[in-house]
């Protein structure tokens, strides 16, 4: 599949479906920004002939989000890990806590939070989503990278066809 098939499909499947969230939509938003936004990372990873592996994931956050690596295992483990898994950030003693913003701030931080005296991951939504979504746009190669997930292609075929199967 070519760049601009790629990218015809993604901004039917993703821009388009997403442009209509609002701060409402941020639960929405962050569950499909962050598997886009792992794909993406293992998309230049592959480009460079990278075997993705936790560690490279980990320094690819912490470059895109200007984290510590400390951090961006954090934050993976948080809402990655929780949204992918749970539909809801993990929580979990001895990790920061999370809290979600309207106020554009880019990428996520990390504060300290002086009211409850814990460290928290600061998130804006839509601004993450945004960005994510972005990063396709201005490199259209990277939407049809993966190896292990091909991007699929809009197929018409005939209902008859097709058959129940024995095996399933």
């Amino acid at each position: 599949m070519d760049d601009s098939a790629a990218l015809r499909l993604f901004e039917t499947w993703f821009v388009r479906p997403l442009e209509g969230l609002d701060q409402d939509g941020g639960w929405v938003a962050l569950l499909v920004a962050l598997p886009l936004y792992e794909r993406l990372i293992r998309a230049r990873l592959g480009l460079k002939n990278e075997k993705p592996n936790n560690q490279l994931i980990y320094a690819a956050v912490a470059s895109d989000l200007h984290l510590s690596v400390d951090q961006a295992r954090n934050f993976w483990d948080i809402f990655r890990n929780g949204l992918m898994h749970a539909a809801m950030p993990k929580e979990e003693d001895g990790k920061p806590k999370y809290m979600l913003t309207s106020r554009s701030l880019g990428e996520p931080r990390f504060v300290y939070h002086k009211k409850s005296d814990q460290n928290v991951i600061l998130i804006e939504p839509i601004a993450f989503k945004n960005w994510v979504l972005q990063q396709y746009l201005d490199q259209p190669r990277l939407i049809a990278q993966s190896q292990h997930f091909p991007w699929p292609q809009i197929q018409e075929y005939d209902h008859d066809d097709f058959e129940e199967s024995e095996e399933s």
